[in-house]
């Protein structure tokens, strides 16, 4: 490894750091020499010429920006460089000001919507083209992060009562059924949150909405619950519309009939 011939003494492969010929005024006799150099000498600090400046105040930054931008475009980061990259960053953490500068920088920024759509369609494109094998190996990684109490505790906040589920709530407490409503995150059976829970007969109810659990099979959520000794019904946010029904299909879970 050589210097750089600009006399900041730091190693380079070829004559200069990037950027630091500028700093040498005079070339004779097929050498650069240090003579008047001004950030030799100490008059000049060594910091950055863009330092401070942004692409709104100085032009060049802009200009720099766009060259660089086009030059990238369409390039993709090999996946051997990626994963370098990802184990090179374990362990390190951000400092708290690093953290403040940029919560400061993104506050009352919103996202455009071609923003949220590239998002969303690179995240289509790596979870269709993830191979079997780390696919398998992510969702291990969730179901055990999801056991972790303190993890949970962290991530799930308390939440309020959605319109349905209060309507449910108030057609079990005037009917004064042994149900209590747990959707907010207090009580976790396993790794799943339920809506209502009678602990001392060991029974759940889910309240499942027509947009949000459209693709859901009700029976999956049953059968998991059955790991647990609990037995569960599934009530849609359609039948809420015929409370009586509702109250009698309650009614009749409690009481172990079959429904």
């Amino acid at each position: 490894m050589n210097t750089c011939l600009c006399g900041c003494n730091k190693e380079v492969r070829n004559k200069f750091v990037r950027g630091h010929n500028s700093r040498v005024k005079e070339y004779s006799g097929g050498q650069w020499t240090n003579k008047n150099n001004p950030y030799i000498q100490g008059i000049v600090p060594t910091t950055p010429w863009c330092k401070g400046l942004t692409k709104e105040t100085d032009i060049r930054l802009l200009e720099a920006g766009k060259k660089i931008s086009r030059s990238l475009t369409g390039k993709t980061t090999p996946e051997i460089t990626r994963k370098k990259q990802s184990l090179k960053a374990i362990g390190r953490k951000q400092s708290q000001s690093t953290i403040i500068k940029r919560i400061l920088s993104n506050t009352g920024k919103k996202r455009t919507q071609k923003s949220k759509e590239n998002m969303s369609n690179g995240q289509i494109k790596r979870y269709l083209n993830e191979p079997p094998e780390e696919k398998l190996l992510r969702i291990e990684k969730a179901k055990r992060r999801m056991e972790d109490p303190n993890f949970r505790k962290r991530i799930f906040t308390r939440k309020n009562i959605s319109k349905e589920e209060f309507k449910l709530h108030c057609l079990i407490m005037d009917s004064e059924l042994p149900f209590e409503y747990v959707g907010n995150f207090e009580e976790w059976v396993g790794t799943k949150c339920p809506d209502f829970i009678n602990k001392k007969d060991k029974k759940i109810i889910e309240l499942y909405g027509n947009y949000w659990h459209k693709n859901d099979n009700p029976q999956d959520r049953i059968d998991y619950f059955k790991q647990f000794d609990y037995e569960c019904i599934v009530i849609w946010a359609s039948e809420l519309k015929n409370l009586n029904l509702v109250k009698d299909k309650i009614i009749s879970f409690s009481k172990s009939e079959v429904i």
